[in-house]
């Protein structure tokens, strides 16, 4: 390179040596703060990695109690004889009749479980069929309300209302 450029033009040297300088100190800047952000990140994640083991060790706690709380799919025959019997004594209890519980053919699987639906028609008075579903519903037996239809008998001033619901039983796959 010719240096008979910058003999007439001092603005052109000092843009010459500064552009450079301007780059590099740019670069540096730009650089120092990603590596900032990724020094941040990297240790919310060492700190994230300290918990797994914590949490690991829970998962395989409730795992464990899950397993031994919860009825398994080879003894379903027992598991639906025991909802039954849960269903007409809680039904008894808070004076609701029962007049058609169908244990239905079908087995679905969700996920880790399957599950055995009941068809249940009964009869009683609205707050009596609330406090049958929900004492049905109560931890140990894992039953739900799927779907339900409620309709008052005639006449409306005896009070009583006829309930058609779908109740499952979840059992553990294995």
């Amino acid at each position: 390179m010719d240096l008979g450029i910058f003999q007439g033009r001092r603005g052109a040297f000092w843009v010459w040596v500064s552009v450079p300088l301007l780059l590099i100190v740019a670069a540096t800047l730009t650089t120092g703060i990603m590596q900032r952000s990724a020094r941040h990140e990297l240790d919310t994640l060492r700190a994230d990695l300290a918990l797994l083991p914590d949490l690991e060790q829970r998962v395989q706690r409730a795992a464990a109690i899950l397993q031994h709380a919860t009825p398994t799919f080879a003894h379903r025959v027992e598991r639906t004889q025991e909802a039954t019997r849960r269903l007409d004594e809680s039904a008894a209890e808070n004076q609701v009749t029962i007049r058609s519980l169908k244990v239905l053919d079908e087995i679905r699987s969700e996920g880790d479980f399957s599950v055995v639906t009941f068809r249940v028609q009964a009869e009683g008075k609205l707050k009596a069929v609330a406090l049958w579903l929900d004492q049905v519903q109560k931890p140990g037996l894992l039953l739900s309300v799927r779907a339900g239809s409620l309709s008052c008998n005639v006449p409306v001033t005896t009070g009583v209302y006829s309930v058609d619901f779908t109740i499952e039983l979840r059992l553990r796959a294995s």
